[in-house]
């Protein structure tokens, strides 16, 4: 146990006890520490324990620079985990690009049009205007369309859809994808989704 028995400008003492039991007193120096208060011959059992009750100030700082970059490197890992697992959904948009009129479409048939590198047939229905893209689901070959029968026929692998563009037939493992047409006026209008 140490305790501080007195101090000067530069000098302070401590008093020691040791683990006999008998009690020692040393002058510190500055950073020297000189041992005064006890016979030299019994000095031979003692050992000294230095407790350091106060902190100093470079370690204090140091601690807190490490708690505060622990701190904000575990509350960032913490916030993008959560992040992670609530993404935020963004509201899809959608675009309408003009393909034609209405009196384009004959009566019981269906229109082949082409936008920017995609093919599609444009079907009159009886509440209005569909559009399917003429891919095939199976390997993205081109289907046709069977007026007499009224489906869809894929020539590559006799993959067959009905008129609401789904597969009855074939290899096919999903329907056609089919994209809403809007009529405003007499003028048509793809409806598709941009990112």
């Amino acid at each position: 146990m140490i305790e501080s028995r007195g101090s000067s400008a530069d000098t302070s003492y401590v008093s020691v006890i040791t683990d006999a039991g008998k009690g020692a007193l040393f002058e510190r120096q500055g950073a020297l520490l000189f041992f005064v208060g006890i016979n030299p011959a019994e000095r031979r059992g003692i050992t000294m324990k230095v407790i350091h009750d106060n902190i100093s100030r470079r370690r204090f700082l140091s601690s807190g620079f490490m708690t505060f970059g622990l701190g904000f490197g575990m509350g960032t890992l913490l916030l993008r985990f959560f992040q992670f697992l609530t993404p935020v959904r963004k509201e899809r948009r959608f675009e309408e690009i003009l393909i034609g009129t209405v009196s384009e479409i004959p009566e019981d048939g269906v229109k082949a049009i082409e936008i920017a590198d995609n093919k599609l047939f444009i079907l009159r229905e009886e509440d209005g205007f569909v559009a399917f893209s003429r891919r095939c689901t199976d390997l993205g070959c081109l289907v046709n369309w069977d007026g007499a029968k009224r489906r869809f026929v894929c020539p590559c692998h006799k993959g067959i859809y009905d008129i609401k563009g789904k597969n009855i037939a074939g290899p096919p493992p999903r329907p056609l994808e089919r994209f809403p047409v809007v009529v405003k006026g007499k003028n048509m209008y793809l409806r598709v989704s941009v990112a």
